[in-house]
Order: C-alpha cells, then structure tokens, then sequence
C-alpha cells in the first residue's frame, strides 16, 4: 500500500484516491502521508495522520502497522518527533502490537506549554487511536524520558481506551528533574534552553563558561533571547502552583488507575524517582498489577562509557514490554504471574534481584561520620560519636568542585558531565572535600535500597549547599562513585515547604537523599562518602549570599562545620542486606 501513494500521480486523482485510502486505513478523512521513517520490519505499514485535539490543534504522528491482519492493540509513544518511533519498534511488531509515535505540544519548547497539557492531549490521543479501524480498542503509552511523562500525564486524566502504561526514565517534577532537592540541575537544564547545545564548545570543554551570573540571563546571554522554559526553571525556586499543576506530580500520579511497568537505570537521574512513582500507583491500585524494573544503564537504557563491568544489567525494555503486556492485556501465563513486582539489578555481583516489596526487607544501618579534621580524612562506622570535634572547610562557589561522573540523564559521554564510575582520587586532594570512610570490609556486603545522609552542621552564610557522594574504594585506594546527591539549606525544612534562610553559624539538621542503588562492596573494599558543598556543572552553585539564587551576581566564600557529637550525631543511613557493617571505629 505505501508504495502504491507514493508512486500515484500528484493530480486531482491522487487526491481522490489520497482520502479513500486514509478512510480505508484510518477510518477517517484525517490529513496523511506516507513515509519510511523508523526501523521497522520490511512488510510493516507506515504512514502519518494528524490527530485531532478538542481545542481544534492537530498533532502529527507516525502509525506503524506490523505484517498480518489487524485490529491491534496500539502501543503509542508522545515524544519530541513524529517521525520514527524510538525504543524497540521491531520487538513490539513481533509480538503483534502496532506503534504509533506523536508529536507533543509545544515540543520545541518556544512557547514554555512543554507538558503543560499533555493529560487533556494523551486523553483526546488515546481515544482518538482507539476508534481506528487498525487499533482493537486497547492503547497503552510507552516511552523514555520525555515519553515517560506524557504516559503518566495521560493515565492520570483516566482515558477509559487506555489499558497500561510503561513510563521509563523519567522524574518526578519538583524533586528530582531540572530541580534537585532545591538546586537546579544546570548542565541537563541549560541544555537547549539556555544554550542551543550542551555537546557544542564552548560547553563541551569549558567549565567556566557556565559561571555566567545572574543565572536567570544566561540564555539571552548565549543566545540574545529569552527561553520561556529557562525562566520557567529557574524561576520558580520553590514548591509552587507551578509544580502542582505539573503532570509528574505525585499528586496527579495518584490518580493512575492502570497497570504500570516502570523502568530505570542506576546511572539515571530517575531511578529514585520511579520507585516513588512505583509505590503511589501501586497504593492506589492494590489490585492491579504494578511493576519496577532497575538496571545498571544510563537515560538511553546503556552502560555508561565508564569501564566498569556490570555485564549482564542491560534492561531490555521492549521485550521486557511485550511480554507484560501479553500478561496484562492477553490474560498470557508467562511466568510473570508467579514473580514478584521489583526486579532490580545488583551491581558487582552483577546478579538480578526480585523483591515483593521495596525497599527490601533489612534494616536501614546507620553508619556515623567520626572527625575529618585536621587533614579532611575521617572515620565512617555504627559506633555513635561521643564529643568529638567537627569537621571544617571552606566553600568558594568561585571554585567549585568539578562533576566526575554520576547517576544523571546527560547520556552521551560528555567530558565535563559524563555519567557513570569514575576514580574520584583527585576530589580528595581539594581542600573543600571531606572524606569519610570505613574499615577494610571484613565480607561483601551488599547495599540496596534508599540512601539518606543527616548533617548536623552550620555555615557563616545566610545559605548553601550540600552534597555528597557515596564510594567504593578498591584495595589499591582508588575511589570510585557508587550514587550521590545534594540538597540546597534554604530548603533544611523540607522541600516541599517553603524556603527558609539560616542564621549563620546556628547548627541545624540537614536530612536528605542520595539516589537509591544496589551494590555489592566487595571483601576487602572500603565504603567511603564525600561530603562538600558543590558539584559542578551537574549542579548549579550556590553563592551563600541567601539572595534570590536567579538574580544573583554576587558570591561569598562560606565556611562550613560538620558536628560529630552524641547530640548532633551527623550519619548515613545505609540499606545493608544480610548482615552488618564493623562495629569498632576504623581508621581511613
């Protein structure tokens, strides 16, 4: 049939016969075209119609039909293009499902609407498909990233044509995203907003370039223009109508109603993320099935280019899809009537896990941080501190400590941001990174779960940063980044309540999360964290002015203190399974 349009005259005739074949196709007299876009199968029809929305918008997408006699079930993507379907099209042909790939609002983002509609759009999307000729009356919404959040800003205005979802790597608006714990997350953020490309110079190789201040004008700094979607991040500082009305809040999440598989990877930004994600569907909808897949990849579901080994962690999403879809829309018995609903992957063992429940069953050990001062090397152990003095450093946001490496959504190998594992032995050379650690490990021990540190610590600002990085330090000394995370002071109080500037010098608990992993230290390994103020560019700096970080063009120099004391015992928890850490303090 597609080489049949395209060879037909362009006349009146072809006209004619334009609109008989898209009724035939599409049970419609919608706008078509023909096309070769997308890696498909050689007897698969592929062909592109404008989908109608309710404000009188039409949008464009590529349907897919695989070979054979339909009507399918639908398998449609929202994502940035229209004009290839991403992430496993062959797979889902072959497990007879057909694909449609749309085009979102505003996904240039000139407007600053980006996923401002795309519930009312993934609704009108999503019924739309289902009264096709070729669709069985059964859409379920896949995607990476951007397409995870159209699936979950459909499914929460309850389309009733739409029967599962598979969000993968994707955040939740205020926590994790182009915010972090309250900072914003700069070198993602900026990335075709404020400047056109984070892969071009200078941004590829000059640290320097993205000290511009104020924040707010970088990009008509770059580009002579303002971006709506810049001022939009990092204007909107705090938790806000903005994020409420957002489609990825957990809020709006709590509304799903369908079956779900999420699935993510430990060297995303996301993987925290959907596991909360996970546990709001799954709260909502005890009676049906909700799932969790976590593997060792980066944002495009691949190792990182970081040299470690983590054989056998590769998610394979579609095919992961298509047989949860058998199960959940086919009534198929596949073996996953049997499997628990957290598969993740465990790092070093390099083993899958199920779990019925997450995090899994154990204790969340607390390891306490034991002084760092004077040479910045300090202890990690179970043993509380009794009155010990505290750590100290100073923190220049002139002079911040450089991103090496991470579990963040920059998927190409970037040199300045590059996602993965890497030999942190230069952090701890700097003066304004402390280091703790533990003991030679007397057996693996394996962590997986959430992480949270608590820091009872003060500054002399109005304001700061904390970050921190948990290691796994091989026999010969060499650091290497296992999860990290960060959490702007202002928000101590939490951040989903308002800010609130500090008094210098007042110590204050600071609690927050790093990014949740499964990882085994190996015997003989050590388990090190490194807490400073600064990662950057994954991160934008704080100036420890206490001003409005957006407009800001000044910076101050802050001087930080960690407490180590029976009454302000500064600790991380750690989800260690099957069995402990030591219980005497260890030298580093």
């Amino acid at each position: 049939m597609g080489e049949f349009v395209r060879h037909i005259p362009d006349s009146q005739f072809r006209r004619l016969v334009f609109c008989f074949v898209t009724w035939a196709v599409t049970g419609t007299f919608g706008s078509i075209s023909m096309t070769n876009a997308g890696e498909v199968a050689p007897s698969a029809k592929v062909f592109t119609i404008q989908i109608p929305m309710r404000d009188g918008t039409q949008q464009t997408a590529r349907v897919s039909l695989p070979p054979g006699d339909g009507p399918w079930p639908v398998v449609l993507q929202r994502f940035y293009w229209a004009n290839s379907f991403s992430f496993g099209e062959r797979t889902f042909h072959a497990g007879g499902y057909a694909t449609v790939q749309q085009q979102f609002r505003d996904a240039d983002g000139k407007i600053g609407t980006r996923f401002r509609q795309d519930d009312i759009d993934g609704y009108d999307s999503v019924e739309w498909i289902a009264r096709q000729r070729w669709c069985n009356r059964q859409v379920v919404m896949y995607g990476k990233s951007a397409g995870g959040i159209t699936a979950l800003a459909a499914a929460s205005a309850r389309p009733p044509s739409l029967k599962a979802i598979i969000p993968m790597n994707n955040g939740v608006s205020w926590k994790w995203g182009y915010r972090a714990n309250g900072a914003v997350t700069l070198a993602m953020a900026a990335n075709g907003r404020a400047i056109p490309a984070i892969n071009k110079e200078p941004w590829l190789s000059d640290r320097d370039a993205y000290k511009f201040l104020p924040l707010a004008d970088l990009d008509k700094h770059v580009q002579g223009k303002e971006n709506p979607l810049w001022n939009q991040i990092v204007f909107n500082s705090e938790y806000n109508n903005f994020y409420k009305a957002d489609v990825t809040d957990l809020a709006r999440i709590a509304k799903i109603r369908v079956p779900a598989l999420f699935i993510a990877g430990w060297w995303d930004y996301y993987a925290g993320c959907s596991f909360e994600a996970w546990k709001t569907v799954k709260r909502s909808n005890p009676d049906l099935d909700v799932r969790i897949i976590v593997g060792a990849t980066n944002h495009v579901s691949q190792f990182p280019r970081d040299g470690r080994d983590y054989k056998g962690g590769r998610e394979d999403a579609a095919g992961e899809a298509v047989r949860w879809l058998d199960f959940v829309l086919r009534g198929r018995k596949n073996g996953l009537e049997k499997q628990p609903p957290v598969k993740v992957f465990t790092m070093k063992a390099n083993r899958w896990q199920r779990y019925d429940t997450w995090p899994p069953p154990g204790a969340a050990e607390k390891v306490y941080l034991h002084n760092a001062t004077p040479d910045r090397f300090g202890t990690l152990d179970v043993t509380p501190p009794g009155d010990e003095p505290a750590s100290e450093y100073d923190y220049d946001p002139d002079d911040p400590v450089p991103t090496l490496g991470g579990n963040h959504s920059i998927h190409y190998h970037h040199p300045l941001v590059p996602a993965g594992s890497f030999d942190h032995s230069a952090h701890e050379k700097r003066a304004d990174v402390l280091v703790f650690s533990t003991g030679p490990l007397a057996k693996d021990t394996e962590v997986t779960g959430p992480i949270d540190l608590t820091l009872w610590a003060s500054t002399d600002g109005r304001d700061t940063d904390w970050t921190a990085i948990l290691l796994d330090v091989e026999p010969s000394g060499t650091p290497y980044n296992v999860t990290m995370g960060i959490l702007r002071a202002r928000y101590h109080r939490g951040i989903y309540r308002p800010p609130e500037l500090l008094t210098p010098g007042k110590p204050y608990r600071f609690t927050f999360d790093l990014m949740p992993t499964s990882y085994v230290f190996r015997k003989g390994h050590r388990i090190r964290l490194h807490v400073s103020s600064s990662n950057f560019p994954l991160w934008d700096r704080n100036p420890n002015t206490g001003g409005a970080i957006a407009t800001e063009t000044r910076t101050r120099v802050a001087h930080q203190t960690i407490f180590h004391h029976q009454e302000r015992p500064s600790h991380i928890r750690l989800p260690v399974v099957r069995g402990g850490l030591p219980e005497t303090p260890n030298t580093p």
